[in-house]
């Protein structure tokens, strides 16, 4: 039972998680205390979304790193907005940050098809495919990238 539970990841994660914190609470134990915890959750949601967004990103094979840089540019673009025109409304902010937040990613997809389509990039996946003869062909690699 026990070798079993060793071999699972996520308990190894949630045991190794506990230890950290179990360490960090007998340093520094105001870390743990529960309107210190709400505040780390708090200031680390948006980092959840776009880790949960990018995990959807990898799961379907559309791997794409960008998200991080168009974070970094949407909220330097917002935050400039809102220095340079103080009297202008919030939500027309977050909605201008949003326009541009999806005409990068919009951009980002177009230019991965483009390079996805690329005859380089088939010449290549088709070479792959060819040095791999034993494969079916639904065992071969294919970009499923809409």
């Amino acid at each position: 039972m026990m070798a079993r539970l060793l071999k699972n990841r996520e308990i190894l994660l949630v045991v190794a998680i506990a230890v950290l914190l179990a360490l960090i609470a007998l340093r520094f134990p105001a870390f743990v205390a529960p309107s210190n915890l709400a505040r780390v959750y708090s200031d680390t949601s948006i980092l959840v979304i776009l880790a949960l967004g990018q995990m959807a990103v990898i799961l379907t094979r559309c791997i794409d790193l960008s998200m991080a840089a168009n974070l970094a540019l949407c909220g330097m673009v917002a935050a400039m907005l809102n220095n340079a025109f103080p009297g202008l409304p919030i939500p027309l902010i977050i909605v201008a940050v949003m326009a541009l937040g999806g005409f990068l990613g919009g951009d980002q997809r177009h230019v991965g098809l483009e390079a996805q389509y690329s005859p380089d990039r088939r010449h290549a996946r088709d070479a792959d495919d060819l040095s791999r003869p034993h494969l079916r062909a639904d065992e071969r690699q294919v970009d499923q990238c809409p």
